[in-house]
C-alpha cells in the first residue's frame, strides 16, 4: 500500500497496480496519463527517496493503454499476472 500511495503523488498515471511476483518481489504496472513522460528508472529513483528499500518495486512496467478489470470494475490482478508475468505462477 505504501508504494501505491507514493506513486499516486506523481499524478502521472491513469491506472496503477502493484503486484507480488516470483514469490516476494514487488512489481508496479502503470498506464500513464496522456502526455506523461515518466520512465521506469525515473519512477524507481523517485520512490527510492520516499519509501524503504524493501518496499521498492523491483520491476516497473509501463502498459499501453488499459488494465484488465473484473465485472465489478476493479483491477484484475490475476489477469495482469497471467499477461505480464506468465512464468511467476
Amino acid at each position: 500500500m505504501l508504494i501505491h500511495q507514493t506513486i499516486s503523488i506523481l499524478f502521472m498515471y491513469t491506472f496503477c497496480s502493484v503486484v507480488v511476483v516470483y514469490g516476494q518481489e514487488l512489481a508496479a504496472l502503470i498506464v500513464l496519463s496522456e502526455g506523461s513522460h515518466l520512465t521506469q528508472e525515473g519512477l524507481i529513483t523517485w520512490c527510492a527517496d520516499k519509501i524503504p528499500k524493501y518496499s521498492l518495486p523491483r520491476t516497473v512496467k509501463i502498459l499501453p493503454d488499459s488494465i484488465p478489470k473484473n465485472a465489478m470494475g476493479k483491477i484484475n490482478k490475476k489477469q495482469l499476472l497471467k499477461i505480464y508475468f506468465p512464468d511467476s505462477w
